[in-house]
């Protein structure tokens, strides 16, 4: 505590050093709001025997003890605002919360009988300790005066909330040292007695305390519109912690606090005594402002009321945006102020395919620390849906969880049996007893983390894999090797390895496309500049970036924006605005306001069933992986695409795209891509078919690696259903 003092009014003598060469700064603020911290003693003012109907010896405990510390801490937010119209008078209101902690100590002397020595009487003494915990949630009121510009007195009420109130007693023997109390319970013998914990006995939840204190403000910025103050209070407890104390005692609750807090003035001014305008301040003598920045003939210094920093602003508008018009995917368009942005959410279903293959290093036969393991006493608190949360920004998590995913499917199918089969890639030693160890190891994780029995788990040996992966006719190519260094998971129901659905949110933006229309007023010759299209988060400037354009020298007639083309579609309902800055010879112009905002509307999936509005929905099926170079259909690839079929509805087009990984020539690849789609789509329906394509290589997964390359060997089936149409 005598450290937090020391701090704070170590802050105050350099403060006021400073003051001699500082500018005058108006803190004095229509409305501050921030946050606090502190911390400080607890002040324990106990008065009472014991708790009612709670065991403890002695009538006079803590009869004679006036105080007794704790530890407090504090954090919370501040509002501040005036109460007089020259911000003498002002109030000050928190919200926080608090933590305090205490030990209630008095030691008794004392005369008992020494039972082992004939009964005789000795000298003794006991220790009667009460320790408790608290926490509660803290509402401050305080009316305050600054008896400066930068000092302020403040004194109030505050009340708490008690969410935790523990406690804990004992009685301890403290002398002799030989000394114990006799248990006739159990004839045991113990240093304590009367132990006991749990909360405060008829604790008292609402707690009431006035409060006073100081606080005093530092500028934290040029216009004084940041202040970071040091502050010290004094609590003084009103209520009674508890009400069930002997002999209508009490114990009450105070605390010196030190801490420090940040205000922030929602409407920042920089003035002295001769009231300089915003961005000037005043010279040391006399009455005269200067400008904190030194602004060009044809520009004029301003405060910029989102950053909140003083910029050179033209007088001279060079360019400007002057209309903006959104075209419909039907072909008509709407012109800004008639022009609202409506953004359609569409339910998307991806089912990912499981590829039950585990990659290994060149003779090694441990599991790869690439694939995730869990602890065997979370085992039953594990889900997939945890790891389907990760596949937006790791595409292979999925596969990487698969020892997880099969081991939990496993769990639920008591009828299925697992084959692990260990392969090498024909080139490392003791191949045979490398693959071995391989499919043992991946069992022992499945028996010990998963807690499959024995009979369920066959572990086989093999050589080269049955269906090798082979490179330019060879097994030997060093990405071929990586392939068939691995083990394969079968079983005898091959739901263990069904494909894994997923439910994301698709967009769509109308109008599909924007044009934003420019106009060229500068007389100088321009040199430059920018349009960036933004969105503001619920109409605040904090904002999601959608797309730039750069130009130099000549500035466009028109900035066109395809939402098809754009990544960054809105996600919120704040206002698409941008920013169009332009600079010419004289230097950067800032950006132009906005003054076409435009509205823009979400429409949920769960709002259209609300209102039962027709609703569009896409399926997309990645679930068909081939072998290397292939465009056969296996049997569980023939069985899937039965499952495709069943959600194609007379309001459904089908597209079917086909990838390779990057093993093969570009326009090798693109041939195999295509073969491959023209095989799955022979066995769709021909007339919902709108696109056949193949687009060669994929790198949705790392072809780097041999499971990437896997992943990339597929065809995606796309199904939209528009039941709006």
């Amino acid at each position: 505590m005598k450290y937090s003092l020391l701090v704070f009014l170590f802050v105050l003598s350099i403060n006021n050093s400073r003051a001699q060469t500082a500018p005058k700064v108006d803190t004095l603020q229509f409305l501050r709001y921030g946050a606090y911290i502190n911390g400080g003693m607890d002040i324990h003012h106990a008065n009472f025997a014991r708790f009612n109907d709670v065991a403890f010896c002695c009538p006079d405990n803590f009869s004679d003890v006036s105080l007794q510390s704790g530890i407090g801490l504090g954090i919370g937010g501040l509002l501040e605002f005036p109460l007089s119209a020259d911000n003498k008078w002002i109030m000050d209101l928190r919200l926080g919360v608090q933590y305090h902690t205490a030990t209630l100590s008095q030691q008794q002397s004392t005369i008992f009988n020494d039972n082992l020595n004939g009964n005789i009487a000795i000298n003794g003494s006991f220790d009667y300790t009460i320790s408790s915990k608290t926490a509660n949630a803290s509402l401050l009121v305080m009316p305050g005066y600054r008896i400066t510009n930068r000092m302020s007195f403040m004194v109030g009420l505050k009340t708490d909330y008690l969410f935790l109130k523990s406690f804990s007693q004992a009685e301890t023997v403290t002398s002799p040292s030989n000394a114990f109390f006799y248990n006739t319970s159990d004839a045991s013998y113990s240093k304590e007695r009367n132990t006991i914990s749990g909360d405060i006995p008829s604790v008292n939840e609402l707690q009431l305390s006035g409060i006073a204190g100081l606080s005093y403000e530092i500028a934290a910025n040029l216009n004084g519109s940041t202040l970071i103050s040091p502050e010290v209070f004094y609590s003084f407890g009103i209520t009674s912690l508890s009400s069930a104390l002997r002999n209508e005692g009490s114990w009450r609750m105070s605390g010196l606090y030190a801490g420090v807090a940040l205000r922030y003035s929602i409407t920042p001014t920089v003035f002295a005594e001769n009231n300089c305008p915003q961005c000037y301040i005043p010279v040391l003598e006399g009455n005269d402002c200067i400008p904190v920045l030194t602004c060009k003939d044809d520009q004029q210094l301003k405060l910029n009321a989102v950053t909140n920093k003083c910029e050179c602003i033209s007088t001279v508008t060079l360019a400007e945006i002057d209309s903006v018009i959104g075209t419909f995917t039907n072909g008509t368009s709407a012109k800004f102020p008639a022009l609202e942005v409506t953004v359609q959410q569409f339910r998307r279903t991806v089912l990912k395919p499981l590829l039950p293959y585990l990659f290994y290093f060149a003779s090694a036969s441990e599991i790869s620390d690439s694939y995730s393991f869990i602890d065997p006493a979370l085992r039953d608190m594990y889900k997939i849906d945890k790891t389907i949360a990760k596949v937006k920004s790791k595409p292979l998590a999925l596969y990487n969880d698969i020892l997880n995913i099969v081991g939990k499917r496993m769990s639920n199918t008591p009828d299925a049996i697992l084959t692990i089969t260990g392969y090498h890639d024909g080139v490392e030693a003791n191949g045979k007893e490398i693959a071995n160890d391989r499919a043992l190891i991946v069992k022992k994780y499945f028996q010990d983390t998963w807690k499959l029995s024995d009979e369920r788990l066959v572990v086989v040996a093999g050589d080269l894999p049955t269906k090798p992966t082979t490179i330019n006719g060879s097994t030997t190519d060093e990405k071929a090797r990586q392939e068939n260094r691995r083990v394969e998971l079968s079983s005898n129901n091959q739901s263990l390895f069904d494909p894994i659905s997923m439910v994301e949110l698709e967009r769509e933006v109308e109008p599909d496309r924007l044009t934003y229309y420019s106009t060229v007023k500068s007389p100088f010759a321009l040199t430059g500049g920018y349009f960036e299209l933004k969105q503001s988060a619920e109409g605040q400037n904090s904002q999601l970036f959608i797309k730039k354009e750069n130009f130099a020298e000549l500035v466009p007639h028109k900035f066109e924006f395809s939402w098809k083309t754009i990544t960054n579609l809105p996600t919120s309902q704040g206002d698409l605005y941008y920013d169009f800055v332009v600079s010419n010879a004289k230097g950067v112009i800032p950006r132009t306001a906005t003054t076409l905002n435009l509205k823009v509307k979400q429409v949920s999936p769960e709002e259209k069933e609300r209102l039962k509005i027709a609703d569009k929905f896409v399926d997309i099926f990645e679930v068909i992986l081939f072998d290397i170079n292939s465009t056969d259909l296996s049997a569980a690839n023939k069985q899937t695409l039965e499952s495709v079929t069943q959600k194609i509805t007379p309001k459904s087009i089908i597209r079917v795209i086909g990838y390779t990984d990057n093993t093969g020539t570009d326009e090798y690849n693109k041939s195999l891509s295509i073969k491959r789609a023209e095989s799955i789509a022979a066995l769709l329906p021909k007339d919902k078919i709108v696109e056949v394509r193949g687009d060669g290589v994929s790198n949705a997964y790392k072809n780097e690696l041999p499971e990437g390359r896997n992943y990339n060997r597929t065809v995606r089936i796309i199904i939209e259903t528009d039941n709006r149409k």
